[in-house]
């Protein structure tokens, strides 16, 4: 039987060589990065298969047997790192800058740090090693609908009083007073209508009101068919499609301290 150790490197393996398809495919002159191919690509797996993907999860999830003390812990921790990261950057980072650089400077950092591509990447590594043994997905899901309401929108706030803060802004007045209130409203309207809270209440109340049809396999629940096939087709390829379309984002690699610094902290904290 092949142990989870091994399972995980086959994980890898797959995530690698599907970034690194797509990395070869725009540097070899294939596919260029701003074709309307990959625009129409990004956009179907955005707005259809990955909500599709997060509606399954939580809609076959057992609910019952989710630990709140690890969705709280993975809150939590994410945001200790979040709001260490940014202080450090903002603090100890190039200090001499104006302000809104070393602002826009800490919240890009704050960001890198705490954002995740928990389906293509997270979900198959845990997966790899959880097995049958666990139903992780509603974990995974758990940091995504946090991403979606809180991490986010939190994000693109800061993102709005570096942009204030900038010398070039019109003035203080004009960039956070007067546009103030489409400023919010348009955060709050990006919460509400973003895809992946939509399917997470879509899926909660298919579960309240049709839970019934849904299929016992021990360790999980499935939909009925034929609607259990259609997704299964629709979400099956997510993982090795969104990875694709992230190695045909890459540039030439360079290693330097501090993104190395980045990715020892992503890795390892969150």
């Amino acid at each position: 039987m092949i142990g989870a150790s091994m399972h995980l490197f086959n994980t890898l393996s797959v995530n690698f060589v599907a970034i690194f398809l797509g990395f070869a495919c725009v540097h070899l002159g294939g596919i260029s990065p701003g074709s309307a191919i990959l625009k129409v690509f990004t956009c179907l797996l955005r707005k259809l298969v990955f909500p599709l993907l997060i509606f399954k999860t939580v809609a076959t999830a057992r609910l019952g047997g989710v630990n709140f003390g690890v969705l709280a812990a993975c809150a939590c921790g994410k945001s200790v790192t979040m709001a260490i990261t940014w202080c450090a950057a903002f603090f100890f980072y190039k200090t001499h800058r104006p302000l809104g650089d070393k602002f826009l400077t800490a919240t890009v950092v704050a960001a890198y740090v705490t954002c995740s591509d928990d389906f293509a990447v997270g979900f198959p590594v845990i997966d790899s090693l959880y097995r049958d043994r666990a139903n992780m997905g509603i974990y995974i899901t758990w940091n995504s609908l946090m991403g979606a309401t809180f991490f986010i929108p939190l994000l693109t706030v800061l993102f709005n009083i570096g942009v204030g803060l900038q010398p070039h802004a019109q003035d203080s007045c004009e960039s956070i007073g007067l546009n103030g209130t489409n400023k919010w409203l348009k955060i709050i309207r990006g919460i509400l209508l973003n895809p992946v809270i939509l399917a997470t209440i879509a899926a909660l109340l298919y579960k309240t009101m049709f839970g019934y049809t849904l299929v016992d396999n021990g360790v999980s629940l499935s939909m009925p068919h034929p609607w259990s096939d259609m997704l299964t087709i629709v979400t099956s390829q997510f993982g090795s499609c969104a990875l694709f379309l992230t190695g045909t984002s890459l540039s030439t690699p360079k290693a330097t301290l501090t993104p190395i610094l980045l990715v020892i902290m992503k890795v390892i904290v969150c």
